[in-house]
């Protein structure tokens, strides 16, 4: 298993996201990574080990602004040494940077490199061709070039991603892979279990409906 958990419109956004990684930390423990954004700029910071190994509050200090999304990992397969097999994967829409994060596999690989061309990765991991194919969009419109992405997409996943203006959560039509929203501080956040509400103050709002994509703003 893995876990995303992302915060938005919150002061010091990546502390509390390490609190609420370190808070689904039963799920994986082998790398930890966050994305944070101060509204304009992205910021991103990863290693190995456990959430409180890697966030340090010294490191926590180089990722400011009121955003973060955070993702803890296990690998599924043999990892190659050499990248950087670490979440959220970074890209860039249409000249502005974004952070994607994912729980889950994707099934259809094979077919989604004749789309992205495996020369063109960083990782090894399927996260990246969702990336890479957002950043190929071309409507000018992220949420429906979002969608869009999804439909190349098979497989059973949940994903955050994180833009310097809103935290989008989506889960597959089987919903296998849990995804749920909370508040806090007037403020928004995701989590992959709800238990790690508890740890930042936050409260539960919904889970996100299977076959649902959530796109969640300063105003709500």
């Amino acid at each position: 298993m893995c876990a995303i958990f992302g915060v938005l419109h919150v002061e010091k956004a990546s502390s509390l996201a390490a609190i609420g990684l370190h808070g689904n930390q039963h799920r994986a423990i082998d790398y930890a990574g966050i994305a944070s954004s101060d509204g304009v700029r992205m910021y991103h910071k990863h290693g190995t080990g456990v959430t409180r190994q890697v966030f340090t509050p010294a490191v926590l200090e180089t990722l400011p602004g009121m955003h973060a999304l955070g993702h803890i990992r296990y690998p599924t397969v043999a990892d190659n040494k050499i990248l950087r097999n670490i979440q959220p994967v970074l890209g860039r829409y249409k000249g502005v940077s974004f952070a994607l994060a994912h729980n889950g596999n994707i099934t259809n690989v094979d077919e989604l490199k004749e789309l992205v061309p495996t020369s063109s990765l960083l990782t090894s991991m399927d996260t990246e061709y969702m990336v890479r194919i957002l950043e190929r969009a071309e409507t000018g419109d992220f949420e429906r070039d979002v969608m869009n992405m999804l439909g190349y997409i098979k497989g059973s996943f949940a994903i955050g991603i994180l833009t310097p203006t809103q935290l989008i959560a989506i889960r597959d039509p089987s919903g296998n892979r849990p995804l749920s929203i909370g508040k806090i501080n007037g403020g928004y956040c995701i989590s992959s279990e709800t238990c790690a509400f508890s740890n930042i103050g936050a409260v539960f709002v919904s889970d996100v409906e299977a076959g649902s994509m959530v796109s969640i703003g300063p105003e709500g």
